[in-house]
């Protein structure tokens, strides 16, 4: 699972570094993936010590659920000013959201997935 962090970590700092370089303008928008994949990346690496996996893994998994939170509700707030103006919605700055917040949804997935093996795992050995 600490794989799983490092890996997912270096993906939203790898979005955010694409939307910088695809465009020279810069947005706040185009940093948020960073803001949370670098936290993930170090819990990642954190979690390679066996003492401290569940607990940091838990800090990356609510970190990543504070990534879809702010996620949503940047693009529910961006989207929501185009449509009060009547206007099409511009979509140049959402991409990096969006991408930010699937990704997060894959990772609590995949690592909710891991919790639950190591739970039955560490339950199986206390019965044996």
């Amino acid at each position: 699972m600490a794989r799983l962090g490092i890996f997912f970590g270096l993906i939203l700092v790898g979005i955010s570094l694409a939307a910088m370089l695809q465009t020279p303008q810069k947005a706040p928008s185009q940093f948020y993936s960073m803001m949370f994949g670098i936290p993930t990346f170090f819990c990642g690496i954190v979690a390679l010590n066996p003492h401290r996996r569940k607990q940091a893994m838990t800090v990356a998994t609510l970190l990543c659920l504070a990534a879809i939170l702010s996620g949503l509700t940047w693009i529910m707030i961006h989207f929501s000013k185009d449509f009060a103006r009547s206007a099409m919605p511009s979509v140049s700055p959402a991409p990096p959201v969006i991408a930010m917040t699937l990704t997060s949804t894959l990772f609590i997935v995949c690592s909710l997935i891991g919790f639950s093996k190591a739970k039955k795992k560490r339950l199986s050995k206390q019965t044996s």
